[in-house]
Formats: structure tokens, C-alpha cells, sequence
């Protein structure tokens, strides 16, 4: 499978969701430049979703778990379901 599939295959392949949205969450976030200064705050909350919660796969679980790290960082997280 590769990122030219039909949406709809790649968000039925498991391992290549898990995988791509693991190297989202991992990638390095650049340092801002001078020019991205802005005066605005943004509340740093992080909004999920997950139709069941109980019915999370374990693949999924640990990618949404992994936003937790940022509380360190004054971050809120909320998990929503149906």
C-alpha cells in the first residue's frame, strides 16, 4: 500500500494509519523564526476522537497516548466519542 491508494483503502490498512501517524506525531517541530513571532495565544488544548472508546484498537490507543507527554508542556488533552 502506498499514499496514492483511494483514501478509503489507506484508512482500512491499520499498519500504514498507525505508521503515518506515528511519524506525524514524532516529527521534530521546527523552531519558530523571527517573522512567525506572533502576539496571539492559542489554548493549547489537543481535541481526539474515537467513535467507542471502548472499542479503541491497540494501534490507536498508543498513538493517542502519546499526545499525553505533551501536559508537561501546559497542554490539555480531551478525548470525545459518539
Amino acid at each position: 500500500m502506498n499514499s496514492l491508494d483511494p483514501p478509503v483503502i489507506l484508512a482500512e490498512d491499520h499498519e500504514f494509519r498507525s505508521r503515518y501517524v506515528q511519524e506525524l506525531v514524532q516529527k521534530p517541530i521546527p523552531k519558530p523564526t523571527a517573522t512567525q513571532f506572533c502576539e496571539t495565544t492559542i489554548p493549547k488544548v489537543i481535541v481526539q476522537y474515537w467513535h467507542d472508546l471502548k472499542q479503541i484498537p491497540e494501534d490507536v490507543r498508543d498513538c493517542l497516548d502519546t499526545w499525553s507527554s505533551l501536559k508537561s508542556q501546559g497542554f490539555m488533552r480531551v478525548l470525545f466519542d459518539d
